[in-house]
């Protein structure tokens, strides 16, 4: 009986003891000393954060034809949208253009642009799309170069654009392709 009542003490000890450690240990790790006597302010911020799209427009081409470079903007087929940030902190988002598309339009010579309230942010082409092993592909891509910061209330108003760029050699593989394709918007509170 005194064995059993001896182990039951060492047990209830040695738990008290790892309670001790554990909160001396967490007090620890979450306190912090200064050992001056500056005085430090803790900001918190809190809102709204909403942002999304507005009067989207979405293009669908059927034959769409080669042009030259002088003609992108008034021939390119376009999606002209808004992202309004309705919340109320500012935020920053990313655009990223969603598409299928046949493999023989991923070509260095199907070029696409992305314009900002009239100002051209970043241009690419879908050559850097890999082909899937069977034709249509899917593939996803960042059109924004670095996060766009929008304050509360205000607007972007966006263009994309696609086009066959004319390279003054034969382009016909080019032909009988289709692409469909969205953009999508991520963002975060800035």
């Amino acid at each position: 009986m005194k064995k059993a009542n001896a182990t039951v003490f060492v047990y209830i000890a040695v738990i008290l003891l790892i309670v001790v450690i554990s909160l001396s240990g967490s007090y620890a790790w979450f306190s912090a000393n200064v050992d001056d006597d500056t005085t430090y302010e803790t900001v918190i911020t809190a809102g709204d954060l909403k942002l999304g799209f507005e009067n989207s427009q979405y293009f669908t081409v059927n034959d769409m034809v080669i042009i030259d470079s002088t003609e992108v903007e008034s021939l390119a087929p376009k999606s002209q949208f808004d992202v309004r940030n309705n919340g109320t902190i500012d935020a920053s988002y990313d655009l990223y253009f969603n598409t299928t598309l046949t493999n023989n339009l991923i070509s260095n010579d199907f070029k696409w642009e992305l314009l900002v309230d009239g100002v051209s942010v970043n241009t690419g082409t879908f050559g850097t799309i890999t082909p899937g092993s069977v034709s249509p592909t899917s593939a996803s891509f960042k059109v924004t170069n670095e996060p766009i910061t929008l304050n509360p209330n205000d607007v972007n108003s966006c263009v994309f654009r696609v086009w066959l760029q004319d390279e003054n050699y034969n382009q016909i593989s080019l032909t009988e392709g289709t692409m469909t394709g969205n953009i999508s918007i991520t963002a975060v509170a800035k």
